[in-house]
Formats: structure tokens, C-alpha cells, sequence
């Protein structure tokens, strides 16, 4: 979940945390799909927006 809406798209911070982003790749060798959606904030709540790109 994206919560921000001037995002095109979703990465691993691999310099932040290489052994998520290792483990994150060993997930999608093994058929591990992952998924992000963006989401619309405002004072009354979140709403998901629109599925956006994983980039690996």
C-alpha cells in the first residue's frame, strides 16, 4: 500500500534493507507475485486508487 499519490510505481529500498529485498527476490523466483496499490488520502479516510507497478 502507497500512501502518496505521485507514485508510478513500487521498488525495494534495497540500500535501506538488502535482506528484504534479497528474500523479496527469492519470493518472486519461487512464484511469489508481488502486488502494490496506491491509495487516495484525505481527512475522512483512505481509499485504495489504482494497482501500481513492482519494480524488482
Amino acid at each position: 500500500i502507497v500512501q502518496r499519490a505521485d507514485c508510478d510505481s513500487v521498488r525495494p529500498a534495497r540500500d535501506v534493507d538488502p535482506a528484504y529485498g534479497a528474500a523479496l527476490d527469492a519470493a518472486a523466483a519461487a512464484g511469489v507475485e508481488a502486488l502494490a496499490y496506491g491509495c487516495h488520502v484525505a481527512v475522512d479516510g483512505i481509499a485504495v486508487a489504482r494497482p501500481l507497478p513492482v519494480k524488482l
